[in-house]
């Protein structure tokens, strides 16, 4: 029997589950807590972590989040800084002139 597009064979269902145990489990032995993990974040706290991660270190986002955060709480907070106090600000995380340029283009259409 052909599979047709968009479905998947008895076989790939199989191995799928089998991934997705394999991950879970990896996942539970090796975590390692970071402060956007944490329960209660918001959308806006995860979309700046993932672009923060972008090419820099999870212990070096780690150590720099939480007072980014505090210092632009919202979308809002971070569309009234300038470009140079964002810059200013992710200096630690290395290419911050890129990742100010992005989250204050982010910030300026939320």
């Amino acid at each position: 029997m052909a599979v047709q597009r968009g479905q998947l064979s008895g076989g790939m269902h199989w191995r799928i589950f089998w991934l997705r145990e394999r991950l879970l489990s990896w996942f539970e032995h090796h975590v390692r807590s970071f402060p956007w993990r944490e329960p209660g974040r918001s959308s806006y706290e995860l979309v700046v972590a993932e672009l923060l991660l972008q090419r820099t270190t999870a212990l070096s986002v780690a150590r720099a989040f939480p007072g980014l955060i505090a210092q632009y709480p919202t979308w809002e907070i971070m569309a009234g800084a300038s470009l140079a106090e964002l810059q200013e600000a992710l200096r630690p995380l290395g290419i911050w002139k890129q990742k100010a340029k992005a989250l204050l283009a982010l910030a300026n259409i939320s």
